[in-house]
């Protein structure tokens, strides 16, 4: 990244998922199979490798993985989460 760039958290796609990348975190999401009933998405957050778990503070109250029916509905979700996480970066 040049000294120009600034990053931000935004929606990268991949082959078969996509994932957006918090202060200390990444969050991915993925289609699961057709006969799943829980969802047709799954999202996992993860700490990234320079992230601050202490500052993410992860616990079983987050409920990691999400199962979302819907993919623009399950994107705003996790925007949503991570900026009341404080894990957005503008």
């Amino acid at each position: 990244m040049s000294n120009t760039e600034t990053k931000v958290s935004k929606w990268t796609k991949h082959d078969g998922w996509e994932e957006i990348e918090g202060l200390d975190c990444l969050v991915w999401i993925s289609p699961r199979p057709h006969y799943c009933d829980r969802g047709n998405y799954w999202a996992m957050c993860d700490l990234k490798a320079s992230g601050n778990g202490l500052r993410l503070n992860l616990d079983a109250a987050d409920m990691w993985p999400r199962y979302y029916m819907n993919l623009d509905r399950a994107k705003l979700e996790i925007e949503e989460w991570m900026k009341k996480r404080r894990q957005w970066i503008k």
